[in-house]
């Protein structure tokens, strides 16, 4: 008898498994979830120009992009609003933000080798590369154009202290400059203290867009360091693969077509090839 109570309890729990698994496996996907209801949800950071803000005369490259995708998914956008600027920083703004459901995918993030433990840990994945950046010389109007940093051995070069420009011009020898904040820096470069400043192109793009009449601009045809360059990507939970391929879809059609190219130009942003 007491074989027989175990058997049938055995073959209750399987039955319960097996509803369980079925009801699991015909749960709708966030991408079926945006289609029911026409608009699909973006997080991005709120303080965040020239990528991001709630601003809609000012909102930022990466929230028309977003606006972009769901255009062409058919779709409406949404934004939830998560500071990566706050203690915690991006590990924080992920887990209660897309981690939590309360959106569908995560824009403007770096593809960073740092990064993706981050990513895997909280078991997201990225889609293809939508924009190359990195750092970029910023010199004065009319001045010389080297294209590669090695063409500015000779020149003293602002940098921000304890960045990746930093270290690496100081490892490999430059007269460099160090200075707290970007705005120290481009003072200098006005000044005449340095010849040119390294800056992140998305920091010294805005700038420049926002001080039309400096005197200063980003070296034209300045190639970027492959140590100190990155494309930025979208993140989305590893669960939600037919939202990961439309959005692939969408940002290869978006950069195939100069459109991305276009959007970042609005806010003085130089464009690159994205890469992997």
């Amino acid at each position: 008898m007491r074989i027989r109570q175990n058997t049938c309890s055995i073959v209750w729990v399987l039955i319960v498994l097996i509803a369980c698994a079925g009801l699991a496996s015909a749960a709708p996907t966030a991408l079926e979830k945006a289609k029911e209801r026409g608009t699909v949800v973006a997080c991005a950071d709120p303080y965040n120009l020239p990528f991001s803000s709630p601003d809609p005369n000012t909102p930022g490259f990466d929230v028309e992009i977003a606006k972009e995708i769901a255009t062409g998914m058919g779709l409406s956008i949404a934004y939830h609003w998560a500071d990566t600027g706050t203690r915690g920083g991006l590990s924080r703004a992920l887990r209660r933000s897309i981690n939590d459901g309360k959106c569908d995918f995560f824009m403007g993030l770096p593809n960073d080798d740092d990064l993706i433990d981050e990513y895997e840990e909280k078991r997201l994945e990225i889609t293809r590369p939508y924009l190359g950046t990195g750092y970029v010389l910023v010199g004065k109007e009319g001045g010389r154009s080297p294209q590669a940093l090695a063409d500015a051995k000779d020149a003293k070069i602002g940098v921000i202290m304890f960045t990746v420009g930093d270290m690496f011009l100081s490892r490999d020898g430059f007269q460099t400059d160090p200075y707290r904040l970007n705005e120290e820096n481009l003072a200098a470069l006005q000044k005449g203290d340095v010849e040119f400043s390294l800056m992140l192109a998305s920091k010294a793009g805005w700038w420049l867009h926002q001080n039309p009449d400096s005197g200063l601009a980003i070296v034209d045809g300045f190639e970027l360091d492959p140590r100190m360059r990155y494309s930025l990507v979208i993140a989305v939970r590893r669960t939600e693969q037919d939202l990961k391929a439309v959005l692939n879809q969408e940002l290869e059609k978006l950069v195939a077509s100069g459109r991305i190219a276009e959007i970042v130009a609005k806010y003085g942003v130089p464009f690159f090839p994205p890469s992997n």
